[in-house]
């Protein structure tokens, strides 16, 4: 497996460009505890846990109880004695709990930036418990006040959390802020994911926990694809990407174990589904998966029911359409080939793609992008998929001669996803002799008129 992920890193395909546009254009995954961090949404049970020393007894009703059972980890008196972090805790309480004012705002500001390095303590064993958990609350705060790490301290602080993470709770948190921190547009994002994949080897290696919750193999699926997309971004060495995309693997089986093979809840497949596109789009075009992790990952996109695609939007639905057919995609001449099912096709992707036809009016240019990235990548979804394709083709060329909607699309800045249509399209009609060969013609025309119709507009 490392030796065809170096191979491929770095060398990105046409369809591996095209998709890593569509995941740009799109906004993070809006969901779990660490999502609307602007609205301040903190669950506050996330910032409690089990004390390490509680103990059950019973009632004199016979019940079961626990004896002081929580630790508040923004609680001020968890934190005595050390002004730094007294003062952050309560800077975090009020804003989050009380009063959401500019005035509490700044403070909180003004308690991050006091923080240093030295203010952990991670060296004294004794205290180690308590400097985890303000370092989860000092990370989580940086996000709260919209007031970012700095390098240094970033990397130091995760140099750090790599000795002393030890249960899932600890993780979540700290994911939790990597997760909003990593994207491609921060400019100290290379620097954390350094900093993150350095922390990770020395913590996990490249195995999940069994320790870890379901939200702890979210939270990591979710924060590694993130990671991968800004190693791509900047050419970095295969090293690291490698490493990730081992890690991603084993998670992506925990994630698809699921009791009794139940289905997965439609949060966790939207997850499923960004992960197999963005590990598509860092190496440049194969999935590299291995085949009892490949194995699991098709048998719960067969899970998906008409119940799951109901309430999944069209943008949701079209990325799975993509993720399915990259899963699915027809095995290499390279080793044994994996034999194809034609029950897969029916239970994986037949009920989503009618699923979609229905629904082809209501399709954006970045969703009719996406599916188009599929086809382009699985011969056999698009010999078996002919209507869908050729109505979304239709639908664009309707829309180009009522509104103009390429010209309006590079007026707004999508010259990228413009550029990656282009190029899906020409694939299209370039890789096959067939009705869908003959029906990308004509709207492949259409954009080329656009380029120079858009530059005069302009100028």
């Amino acid at each position: 497996m490392t030796a065809g992920l170096v191979s491929s890193f770095g060398r990105c395909g046409g369809a591996a460009a095209a998709l890593s546009t569509v995941l740009h254009t799109r906004q993070p995954l809006p969901f779990v505890f660490f999502t609307k961090w602007a609205m301040h949404d903190f669950h506050t049970s996330r910032w409690s846990r089990a004390r390490s020393d509680s103990q059950l007894r019973r009632t004199h009703l016979g019940r079961k109880c626990t004896e002081t059972p929580m630790m508040e980890m923004v609680s001020v008196n968890r934190y005595g004695g050390n002004a730094k972090r007294e003062a952050l805790a309560l800077a975090f309480r009020t804003y989050r709990s009380v009063c959401q004012s500019s005035e509490t705002l700044q403070a909180g500001r003004e308690a991050v930036s006091q923080v240093q390095l030295d203010d952990f303590a991670f060296g004294d064993d004794e205290m180690e418990e308590v400097a985890t958990d303000f370092a989860c609350l000092y990370l989580n705060a940086t996000v709260l006040f919209v007031s970012p790490p700095s390098e240094e301290m970033m990397v130091g602080l995760l140099s750090c959390l790599s000795k002393v993470l030890h249960n899932s709770f600890h993780w979540e948190c700290v994911l939790s802020v990597l997760v909003a921190l990593l994207h491609p547009e921060a400019t100290s994002a290379r620097v954390f994911v350094t900093a993150f994949t350095m922390m990770l080897r020395e913590s996990l290696g490249e195995s999940v926990p069994k320790t870890f919750s379901r939200d702890g193999v979210v939270l990591l699926l979710l924060s590694v694809a993130r990671a991968t997309a800004i190693l791509r971004e900047n050419e970095a060495s295969s090293k690291d990407m490698v490493y990730l995309l081992a890690l991603q693997q084993n998670a992506l089986v925990e994630l698809c174990c699921t009791p009794g093979a139940a289905p997965l809840p439609r949060e966790e497949l939207l997850v499923l589904t960004d992960a197999i596109c963005w590990r598509f789009a860092a190496t440049g075009g194969c999935l590299h998966l291995r085949e009892p992790s490949l194995d699991s990952v098709v048998k719960q996109l067969q899970l998906s029911s008409k119940a799951v695609l109901d309430v999944l939007v069209v943008s949701e639905c079209t990325k799975l359409f993509c993720a399915s057919c990259l899963a699915l995609v027809p095995p290499s001449s390279e080793g044994n080939p994996r034999p194809q099912c034609q029950h897969q096709w029916q239970t994986t992707l037949d009920p989503l793609v009618s699923h979609l036809d229905r629904l082809v009016r209501v399709h954006s240019i970045v969703d009719a992008l996406c599916v188009f990235v599929g086809l382009s990548v699985n011969g056999d979804a698009r010999a078996r998929y002919r209507k869908y394709p050729l109505a979304l083709l239709e639908h664009l060329q309707e829309e180009q001669d009522v509104g103009n909607i390429f010209t309006e699309l590079l007026r707004s800045g999508g010259s990228d996803v413009f550029a990656a249509l282009t190029s899906t399209l020409t694939e299209l009609r370039n890789s096959g002799e067939d009705d869908l060969a003959d029906a990308v013609s004509p709207l492949l025309n259409a954009l080329s008129t656009e380029v120079p119709r858009a530059a005069a507009s302009s100028s």
